[in-house]
This record gives structure tokens, sequence and C-alpha cells, in this order.
């Protein structure tokens, strides 16, 4: 692609148009491993491994202004605007220099994933003092037979993972409609805990907002300072079963529910029709109810964990933010933090016009036309000694499971590998995750020339039609650019990892506040009581 096609912006325009209020994406095209690596605060982490799949729902408005960033401003940007170009987009822009002008004007990089929600959940506790209690604390008040309410915060999924003894699982979007049905004690002590600090901050101070009399207060460090304090964790449903959403109308104090916007149904159509204007749909309720019935387009997903990952859902900051939520208890307490991490957003709480959930996923073969597939079972009658195999998936997938002699490739390091391949033999590509292998065939055919196909189906499948499985490749650290080792293993025993995590978590307010452009803002109207806290 010739360098006079491309336009190019600076480090100092990029802050620029991160200031204004005009809608804009700035996209990391970089693999995972290397975004969580060190990143642009406001950055976006869409890898060219899995753009076009991507981006479509991330940035749904083809004329969205969108910058893109790799590492040096380097050949992986170009090819991402080449492919944006072809899907549509026609206001893409080549960040100069990628993160390492960025970092080189004084500016920060970001290590992990979700970092302005995570430091925006800093920042709350920060600004609102919000009460913090310690893992031996909650222990001690434990043992000693207090009474207490431990509730988690996060996932079904995750609670099952691991949770302390004695919590009952209660997603955060949940906690208010929860109280709402409960006949507790004015004077007893509610303790919210998830993994590592954020959602246990951000959960607290929904409850207490909403003019809950209990004292409440954040378990500091969640689950990771109770391993710290060796202190066991409990696996599966033993403790409690899992909580069951039923939806109640709360009795909110009354500043609560006038902080912020409703849509109705018509207004919503006519902003989706506005060409000039990005709006995202959410379905903030339970999976169960999303499944009995949602809204035409929206994208499911609890109210708390879009707080927490805003950043893989929505890349267009500037958009509006819509909630659909009937009772309008959860989208209110989500909506009311997503404004305050500085989005636009409504609430729409009618339920009119439900119908079943139709996910839309993009036809692979628009996305890349030309690519041809097998099934595993031809596939494995045609093999012969000439076939180049190669295995697509993510480097965690390709090391658990992959086809005996099939070579990891990642559509970051295709160069490299073609230097290698036999442009006149063919190549078979696989992936549980099609469009990974789909990605990389385009590439191949339409880059280098060489005769790429994709094997249909999943492990089991290839199996089934009888390829051999095996784990026995070995990857360098440095190939697995796909792979965020920064601290990973915080959850598994790590226990220094974990005191790192926890404290990089409650380094953040000063970080973002250093760089700038967070957006973080207080609501004007907060008039929520001020609580004693319950710990330290």
């Amino acid at each position: 692609m010739a360098e006079a096609k491309i336009q190019v912006i600076d480090v100092f325009a990029i802050r620029d148009a991160l200031r204004d209020r005009r809608e804009l994406a700035l996209i990391d095209v970089r693999e995972p491993g290397e975004f969580g690596a060190g990143h642009a605060l406001l950055a976006v982490n869409l890898p060219l491994s899995e753009l076009e799949v991507r981006v479509r729902q991330a940035i749904p408005r083809r004329t969205t202004r969108i910058i893109v960033q790799d590492r040096e401003g380097g050949e992986r940007a170009r090819k991402a605007i080449l492919r944006l170009r072809q899907s549509g987009y026609t206001n893409v822009y080549l960040a100069q220099g990628g993160v390492d002008a960025w970092q080189k004007e004084g500016h920060a990089l970001f290590q992990g994933v979700n970092v302005p929600s995570k430091a925006f959940s800093e920042w709350v506790e920060v600004q609102k003092h919000t009460p913090a209690i310690s893992a031996e604390q909650v222990h001690s008040l434990q043992q000693e037979g207090k009474p207490l309410l431990l509730l988690d915060g996060r996932t079904p999924e995750e609670f099952i993972q691991h949770h302390i003894p004695g919590a009952i699982n209660c997603p955060n979007a949940e906690l208010v409609d929860w109280f709402s049905r409960q006949q507790l004690p004015d004077n007893l002590p509610v303790v919210i805990t998830c993994a590592g600090r954020t959602r246990g901050i951000i959960g607290a101070q929904s409850l207490i907002e909403a003019g809950i009399r209990q004292p409440v207060a954040a378990l500091a460090g969640g689950t990771q300072a109770w391993r710290i304090a060796g202190l066991p964790l409990s696996h599966g449903e033993q403790d409690h079963p899992l909580f069951k959403a039923q939806p109640a109308q709360p009795a909110f104090p009354e500043h609560y529910a006038v902080s912020v916007a409703t849509i109705t149904h018509a207004q919503l159509e006519q902003r989706r029709a506005d060409e000039q204007q990005t709006t995202y749909l959410f379905d903030v309720r339970t999976r169960e109810e999303y499944q009995a019935g949602t809204l035409s387009d929206a994208q499911w997903l609890p109210g708390g964990q879009l707080i927490q990952t805003i950043d893989e859902y929505a890349a267009t900051r500037g958009a509006l933010i819509v909630l659909f939520d009937p009772t309008g208890s959860r989208a209110l307490v989500t909506a009311r933090w997503l404004y305050q991490l500085g989005w636009s957003v409504s609430v729409l709480p009618d339920d009119e016009a439900l119908r079943q959930p139709q996910p839309k996923q993009p036809e692979l073969s628009e996305l890349f036309p030309g690519v041809t597939t097998l099934s595993p079972a031809d596939a494995y009658a045609r093999l012969t000694n000439d076939v180049q195999l190669l295995s697509a998936d993510r480097s965690k997938q390709h090391l658990q499971n992959h086809v005996a002699g099939a070579r990891w490739v990642n559509r970051a390091r295709l160069q490299k590998l073609t230097e290698e391949l036999n442009v006149d033999k063919p190549v078979w590509i696989f992936a549980a995750q099609t469009a990974l292998a789909w990605a990389i065939a385009w590439d191949l055919r339409t880059d280098f020339g060489i005769n790429a196909q994709v094997i249909t189906g999943d492990v089991a499948a290839w199996q089934s039609a009888g390829w051999s499985l095996t784990q026995d490749e070995a990857l360098s650290d440095k190939e697995r650019i796909d792979f965020l080792f920064w601290l990973h293993d915080r959850h598994s025993g790590n226990l220094q990892a974990s005191r790192d995590y926890l404290a990089w978590e409650a380094s953040l307010p000063d970080l973002v506040e250093r760089e700038g452009l967070h957006g973080f803002r207080r609501l004007q109207d907060e008039r929520h009581p001020t609580k004693e806290g319950i710990g330290v």
C-alpha cells in the first residue's frame, strides 16, 4: 500500500482528537499479549488476527474517525488500514510512530487489560471514600461467629472457579435488586468482594448510593488478598446456590433515577438511523432473561461486566450507550457508573417488541472472499506428504491440543512464516476459532499467492475424522504475542504476582491523573448518605 494513500496523524493531533467530543475510535491492532504489555490509556485492542470479525460490532458506523496504532506505525497498522477500507470504513488514519512515538513524547503506556474501567473504580474509591475491610478482618468476624453478609459481585462462572468461603454470588448490577427483596437487620455488616479490588469497590459504592441502611464495605484485594493472608478458597457451588435474579422495582433514593436519562423506542430508532452518530444497545439483564426475549440487535452483557469491560465492546468514544432493562434497576445502576466513566448513556425501560435473540455472526465468506474449505474427513483422505499444516488457534489453545505436525501461526507473523513455506505446495489451516484460520488463509492467498485452505470443525471433529492430536510443540514466550504474561498467574497461587497486581490497581488513580484524558466525572446530584465503614 502506497504511503501517499494513507492519512497520517501525529501524537499531538491524536491527543487533541481525544479531548474533543466528536466520535473517535483509537484502536491498537497488536496482539493481546503485546497490547497488554503496554498501550495508550484509551486505546481499544482490535488485534489484526481478528480485526474484520470484531470491528463491525466494535465500530458499527463506517464513517467513524478511526486511528490505527501498532508498535511503530509500521506494516501491521498499514495492513489493518487496508482491511478496514476494504470493509467499508472511510475515515481511517495511521498513528505516526505508533505507541513508540506516544511513549517518546512522554505519555504513559499502561499494562494490563480493561485499564480505563479498573482505573475508574480506583478513582471512585479515592473520590467517594468507599469503606474497605481487610481479608484478615472478615476472616476474624467469621471465626467469631459474628453476623456478616459477604457478597461476591462477579459472574457465576468466576464464582464457581473460586470464591471466599461463606460468600453468596450476586453479580454487581443485581445487588440493589437483591437487597430490595431482603429483610435484613439495619446493623448487619455487608461486604462486597471480587477477585481483586475494582468490582468490590463499585459493588459497595452502588449499595451506598442506593441508600441501603446497612453498613457496607469493599473487601480490599478480594480473593487475591484472601490467598495472600494464607486463607483457603472454596470452589464450585457448595457454600450457597448461585444467585437467581427475580426482577423487582427497588425503592431508590429520589435523586437516583432522576440523574439518568431515558429514551423511548421511537427515539432509539431515530438515533440508530442517524448516519452521523453511533449508538450501542446493550441488554444488561441476566442471560436467562435475555434468552427469553430481547430487542433487535441488542448485545447481551450483564451490567456489572459492562462497567468492567466496556472497552471490549464499544470502541467509539463519544457514542451513546443505550441500556435495556424493563425493571430499570440494573440499567440505572449501570448507567450511573458509565456516565461517570465518561460515556453518554440512556436507559430504555420499555419491553415492547421483544424477540428471541438472533446473534449476528459475520459471514466469513463475505469478509474473506475466495477462501475455500475442506471438511476434516475429506482433508484426511487427501492428505499427502506435500501438504503443509498450520495451526491458527490462540497459542494457549494450540499448546493444549493441536493437529500433529501443524505449526503454530499468528497473522501478525506471516511474513516470516512464508519464508519457510513452499509456495508450490498446498497449505491447510486448522483453528477451532475458525475466523483466525480464514484470516490467515486470506492473507496467504492474496498477499503471498500461496494456495491455502481452511479445515473446518474443531478438535473433536478433527480427531473423529482420524487426525492425530498432540501437545508436544513448545513455543517460546517471545513467540506467544497473543498471550499476556504480565502477572498472568496471580489467580493460580503466585502470591507475589497477586501483591504486585493489587499494588498496580491501587496506583492507577495517580497514573491516569498524570496521563490526563481519562474523562472521569462525578454526578452533580449526588446526595447519598455517608456511611461509616466496618473495616479499615
